[in-house]
């Protein structure tokens, strides 16, 4: 079965097992979905490096980088066929962009250095712009997700706020996926995890949400989550 499952270096791309193709979409909780994969492979993090998905040895166009690849870039760069992409279930977890914002906040290490309220309006917007080299980690979730002709590509969205019970009613019911239980990995690294989100939530100034507001407006279009003012 292992030799079915196609890494980007950690992050899963597509198992050709379950027919699957999941879009990892930067501190939206991927890693307990690759977690699950590596696990029905019976293989573990350390000695998953037969999985992990190399450039392309053809000399075609390849991305510039191998992770978090978008759904276009899976088509363009043909890691897919377009008979395998219109039949596999294709999927990815999206969560609320205020939390979103407080994990990229974490993850990088800002939390030790600088206040929220500076990193939303200094670095934050620096890292949002198209020409900066992180622009892909921090770029709106709904850009990993659109097909050219500005249509979501993906079969269904699972919500982080809601990850286990959208996990049960699409993945485990519509593909053969058998792990009915999706673990919580690299929560403890992100905060202590509710109670200092909703500390920092709480730190966030009116000038903060306008900057959050305005870089992240079409994922509060596209996926319906409630606005803040302040």
């Amino acid at each position: 079965m292992a030799s079915l499952i196609v890494f980007q270096r950690r992050l899963l791309v597509l198992s050709h097992f379950h027919k699957t193709i999941f879009v990892h979409i930067p501190k939206c909780g991927g890693q307990s979905i690759e977690d699950i994969y590596i696990r029905e492979t019976g293989l573990t993090w350390k000695n998953r490096a037969p999985l992990l998905l190399r450039k392309r040895a053809d000399g075609e166009s390849a991305p510039p980088r191998l992770a978090h690849l978008t759904i276009k870039e899976y088509l363009e760069n043909k890691y897919v066929s377009n008979e395998m992409f219109d039949s596999y279930f294709k999927f990815s977890v999206i969560r609320n962009p205020y939390t979103r914002v407080v994990s990229f906040y974490k993850y990088m290490g800002f939390s030790d250095k600088i206040s929220i309220n500076e990193f939303c309006q200094e670095y934050l917007v620096k890292f949002n712009s198209k020409k900066h080299a992180k622009y892909w980690f921090y770029m709106p979730q709904v850009n990993f997700l659109l097909m050219r002709d500005g249509r979501v590509g993906i079969d269904k969205l699972l919500r982080l706020e809601n990850l286990q019970e959208d996990w049960e009613r699409s993945v485990l019911s519509l593909t053969n996926v058998v792990t009915s239980k999706v673990p919580h990995v690299n929560i403890s690294k992100e905060s202590d995890e509710s109670t200092r989100r909703t500390d920092y939530l709480r730190e966030l100034n009116k000038k903060s949400f306008e900057v959050i507001n305005r870089l992240y407006d079409k994922d509060f279009l596209f996926f319906n989550y409630e606005r803040r003012l302040y």
